[in-house]
Protein backbone atom coordinates (compact mmCIF):
# COMPACT_ATOMS: atom_id res chain seq x y z
CA UNK A 1 0.00 0.00 0.00
CA UNK A 2 1.27 3.51 -1.22
CA UNK A 3 0.36 5.44 1.82
CA UNK A 4 0.98 3.08 4.54
CA UNK A 5 2.37 5.47 7.49
CA UNK A 6 4.33 2.31 8.19
CA UNK A 7 6.26 2.41 5.56
CA UNK A 8 7.22 5.72 5.89
CA UNK A 9 11.04 5.70 8.05
CA UNK A 10 10.60 9.33 8.84
CA UNK A 11 6.85 10.70 10.63
CA UNK A 12 6.32 13.60 12.46
CA UNK A 13 4.87 13.63 15.38
CA UNK A 14 3.21 16.40 16.89
CA UNK A 15 5.70 16.91 19.47
CA UNK A 16 8.21 17.65 16.68
CA UNK A 17 5.92 20.10 14.90
CA UNK A 18 5.66 22.09 18.19
CA UNK A 19 8.76 22.03 18.94
CA UNK A 20 9.73 23.59 15.14
CA UNK A 21 7.17 26.29 15.41
CA UNK A 22 8.30 27.02 18.72
CA UNK A 23 12.33 27.42 17.04
CA UNK A 24 10.45 29.32 14.46
CA UNK A 25 9.31 31.73 16.38
CA UNK A 26 12.27 32.00 18.41
CA UNK A 27 14.36 32.62 15.55
CA UNK A 28 12.05 34.74 13.81
CA UNK A 29 10.88 38.12 14.90
CA UNK A 30 8.99 39.26 11.90
CA UNK A 31 6.49 37.81 9.47
CA UNK A 32 5.97 38.48 5.43
CA UNK A 33 1.94 39.73 5.14
CA UNK A 34 0.21 39.05 1.66
CA UNK A 35 -2.88 41.40 2.15
CA UNK A 36 -5.38 42.64 -0.70
CA UNK A 37 -6.37 46.29 -1.37
CA UNK A 38 -9.67 47.20 -2.95
CA UNK A 39 -9.16 46.40 -6.72
CA UNK A 40 -8.23 42.75 -5.28
CA UNK A 41 -4.11 43.19 -5.92
CA UNK A 42 -1.61 41.65 -3.61
CA UNK A 43 0.81 43.61 -1.26
CA UNK A 44 3.54 41.60 0.04
CA UNK A 45 4.66 43.55 3.04
CA UNK A 46 6.21 42.41 6.93
CA UNK A 47 5.97 43.55 10.58
CA UNK A 48 7.43 42.49 13.99
CA UNK A 49 5.06 39.91 15.32
CA UNK A 50 4.29 38.60 19.01
CA UNK A 51 2.35 35.25 19.96
CA UNK A 52 0.12 35.06 22.40
CA UNK A 53 -2.87 32.69 23.27
CA UNK A 54 -2.90 31.14 20.06
CA UNK A 55 -2.76 34.72 17.83
CA UNK A 56 0.01 36.80 15.91
CA UNK A 57 -0.26 40.80 17.13
CA UNK A 58 1.63 43.08 14.64
CA UNK A 59 1.63 46.69 15.78
CA UNK A 60 1.43 48.69 12.22
CA UNK A 61 1.47 52.48 10.94
CA UNK A 62 -1.99 53.24 9.26
CA UNK A 63 0.08 55.40 6.62
CA UNK A 64 1.75 51.74 5.54
CA UNK A 65 -0.79 50.17 2.91
CA UNK A 66 -1.04 46.63 4.43
CA UNK A 67 -2.68 48.43 7.87
CA UNK A 68 -5.79 49.88 5.69
CA UNK A 69 -5.41 46.40 3.57
CA UNK A 70 -6.19 44.93 6.72
CA UNK A 71 -8.71 46.81 7.66
CA UNK A 72 -10.95 46.77 4.93
CA UNK A 73 -10.42 42.93 3.66
CA UNK A 74 -8.92 41.03 6.50
CA UNK A 75 -8.14 37.79 5.05
CA UNK A 76 -4.59 37.76 5.63
CA UNK A 77 -1.66 35.54 4.58
CA UNK A 78 0.97 35.35 6.93
CA UNK A 79 4.49 33.31 5.94
CA UNK A 80 7.24 32.90 9.14
CA UNK A 81 10.65 31.64 7.19
CA UNK A 82 13.92 30.32 8.44
CA UNK A 83 16.53 32.47 7.21
CA UNK A 84 18.16 31.88 4.84
CA UNK A 85 22.07 31.80 5.98
CA UNK A 86 20.77 29.47 8.84
CA UNK A 87 19.15 26.88 6.51
CA UNK A 88 20.75 24.08 5.05
CA UNK A 89 19.19 24.37 2.15
CA UNK A 90 17.93 27.32 0.37
CA UNK A 91 14.85 25.08 -1.55
CA UNK A 92 14.10 23.77 1.99
CA UNK A 93 13.51 26.45 4.50
CA UNK A 94 11.79 25.74 7.60
CA UNK A 95 8.65 27.71 7.23
CA UNK A 96 5.14 28.79 8.97
CA UNK A 97 2.03 29.58 6.66
CA UNK A 98 -1.47 30.56 6.97
CA UNK A 99 -4.35 32.14 6.59
CA UNK A 100 -5.47 34.23 9.23
CA UNK A 101 -8.53 37.15 9.57
CA UNK A 102 -7.44 40.35 10.96
CA UNK A 103 -9.07 42.06 13.85
CA UNK A 104 -7.98 45.70 14.82
CA UNK A 105 -7.46 45.90 18.83
CA UNK A 106 -8.63 49.03 21.13
CA UNK A 107 -5.21 50.80 21.81
CA UNK A 108 -6.44 51.32 25.76
CA UNK A 109 -6.99 47.67 25.95
CA UNK A 110 -5.67 45.12 27.87
CA UNK A 111 -5.03 42.71 25.00
CA UNK A 112 -3.31 45.57 23.35
CA UNK A 113 -0.97 46.31 26.33
CA UNK A 114 -0.18 42.49 26.63
CA UNK A 115 0.75 42.57 22.62
CA UNK A 116 2.67 46.05 22.78
CA UNK A 117 4.43 44.39 26.09
CA UNK A 118 5.07 40.97 24.00
CA UNK A 119 6.26 43.38 21.13
CA UNK A 120 8.49 45.41 23.26
CA UNK A 121 10.55 41.64 24.34
CA UNK A 122 11.10 40.40 21.22
CA UNK A 123 11.59 43.74 18.59
CA UNK A 124 13.31 46.07 21.80
CA UNK A 125 12.50 49.42 22.73
CA UNK A 126 11.70 50.89 19.01
CA UNK A 127 7.79 49.89 20.37
CA UNK A 128 8.26 53.33 22.42
CA UNK A 129 8.44 55.46 20.24
CA UNK A 130 6.41 54.01 17.89
CA UNK A 131 3.54 53.66 20.47
CA UNK A 132 3.31 57.16 21.33
CA UNK A 133 2.61 57.99 17.33
CA UNK A 134 -1.14 58.34 16.72
CA UNK A 135 -1.25 56.62 13.56
CA UNK A 136 -0.37 53.04 14.45
CA UNK A 137 -2.84 50.44 15.26
CA UNK A 138 -2.59 46.79 16.71
CA UNK A 139 -3.86 44.08 14.81
CA UNK A 140 -4.51 40.26 15.85
CA UNK A 141 -4.07 38.03 13.54
CA UNK A 142 -6.33 34.68 13.87
CA UNK A 143 -4.67 31.62 11.60
CA UNK A 144 -7.73 29.77 10.36
CA UNK A 145 -5.74 27.52 7.92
Amino acid sequence: MMNDPSKHPVTATDVDIQTEIERLHAQCISAILATTDANGDVQASYAPYAFLDGCYYVFVSGLAAHTSHMQHKPNVGMLIIEDESSARNVYARARLSYQTHATVIERDSAECQNALSALRQRAGNTLDVLSQLGDFVMVRLTPHK
